[in-house]
């Protein structure tokens, strides 16, 4: 069986995560540290646009870049806040998807 890089992923370490663009962009709109001191910047719909296309459909989907996604809680601050069912694009609705999917996958629950 051909490996495709998406069934097998190890957990990144602390020092890969620290260093991750999608811990920079948590840092920045919706870490829950920040959240807790009203210092997030603004919603923004072309971060969730620029997320689907470079960190999921970029690396194909791969567990490494979804799991990071999860661990920074990008659904539940993120995704789940700013969604609005009559304005939600594809890259929001598909990116709830895969969170939701990893949660699952994780055995965690989902949430709200």
């Amino acid at each position: 069986m051909k490996d495709t890089g998406r069934s097998k992923g190890a957990a990144p370490t602390v020092q890969q995560i620290n260093a991750d663009r999608v811990t920079q962009l948590a840092n920045q709109y919706w870490s829950p540290y920040i959240i807790s001191v009203g210092q997030q910047a603004p919603f923004n719909p072309a971060i969730i646009e620029e997320i689907y296309q470079q960190e999921l459909i970029g690396s194909n989907f791969a567990v490494r870049r979804v799991m990071l996604l999860e661990f920074s809680q990008y659904l539940e601050n993120y995704l789940w806040p700013n969604y609005q069912p009559r304005l939600a694009t594809h890259a929001h609705l598909m990116s709830i998807v895969v969170t939701v999917n990893e949660k699952v996958r994780e055995r965690v629950p989902p949430g709200t």
